[in-house]
């Protein structure tokens, strides 16, 4: 029936396996349960290593190989028809959780169920707010439950095992970000639907704002790798807001400003991110615009 995949990297996760252990037990189902850790440091390993005997599968990698190669190295272990991907910062929240996916696997599923995700509703101190913000305002279910492959998100989401061996993530992607994206969009390429339904995990490990802005930064970076390997595609540029807006002022020739506004205000953003001063969410989506070009240059 059920392979569930999490993998690792740099967190314990002892309170996520062992809800999840309290659920499957109590469904008539084989619900199989693997763990891979990506290069974690020892640490962690030491901290997880407890959980060997309570998996079906735990398999330590010695060297972080990146978020899309693991996601895919789960094909070979997985023995069950359907994949449930989990991120390990997830807490589950929903005492029915894993009996809701199941009851909305169908036969000859050719659709990819996405979970959504829920966020803290206290405000966390300030040096971790941005993250906060703007998870509320872009990543919550709310946020992206009418948007199919658009939004896809890779840390809560069940697909048949067919289906992504066949549409595997690129691991030519070894940098955070974006990879998600472009599964979304070749799941639209091949027909595959992406049904949003209301069975959130809670993402409470929110990143400082300097890890958040590295990791935007790295995703940018990333999604401008994308699309020039795509030939910048333009099936791909619609399907992201933030590259058709681009594209968009670089056909009426306005890009140069946006390498003048990074050059004078880049660091000066930055910063006032990095200190929690800046709320605005519409001025760091001017700062990604801004480091979009410098990432095409």
């Amino acid at each position: 029936m059920l392979s569930i995949c999490i993998p690792i990297y740099n967190l314990a996760v002892a309170d996520l396996v062992r809800a999840l252990n309290q659920q499957r037990q109590q469904l008539r189902q084989s619900i199989q349960l693997i763990l891979i850790d990506d290069g974690s440091n020892v640490h962690f390993c030491k901290k997880n290593q407890v959980l060997q005997t309570e998996v079906d599968d735990f398999i330590f990698l010695e060297k972080n190989i990146g978020r899309a190669a693991i996601r895919n190295r789960f094909l070979s272990i997985a023995k069950e028809e359907y994949l449930l991907f989990l991120d390990c910062d997830s807490s589950i929240i929903r005492s029915d959780f894993l009996k809701k996916y199941i009851s909305y696997i169908t036969d000859n599923q050719t659709f990819v169920l996405c979970g959504g995700n829920d966020y803290p509703t206290t405000a966390p101190e300030k040096t971790q707010q941005l993250r906060w913000y703007y998870s509320h305002a872009k990543e919550s279910r709310t946020a992206r439950s009418t948007q199919g492959n658009l939004t896809f998100m890779t840390n809560n989401f069940l697909i048949k095992k067919e289906i992504l061996e066949k549409i595997k993530f690129d691991e030519s992607l070894t940098q955070y970000g974006h990879e998600d994206t472009l599964l979304g969009y070749e799941l639209k390429k091949n027909n595959i639907a992406i049904v949003h339904l209301d069975n959130p995990v809670m993402n409470d490990v929110l990143d400082s704002n300097e890890i958040f802005i590295e990791k935007t930064e790295k995703g940018l970076e990333n999604l401008a790798k994308i699309s020039q390997k795509l030939n910048n595609e333009n099936g791909f540029i619609a399907e992201v807001k933030i590259l058709k807006f681009y594209f968009l002022l670089k056909k009426i020739k306005l890009t140069p400003l946006l390498s003048i506004s990074y050059w004078f205000f880049g660091k000066l953003f930055r910063n006032a991110f990095c200190k929690g001063n800046i709320r605005n969410l519409k001025l760091y989506d001017a700062y990604k615009l801004m480091y979009l070009h410098q990432s095409f240059i």
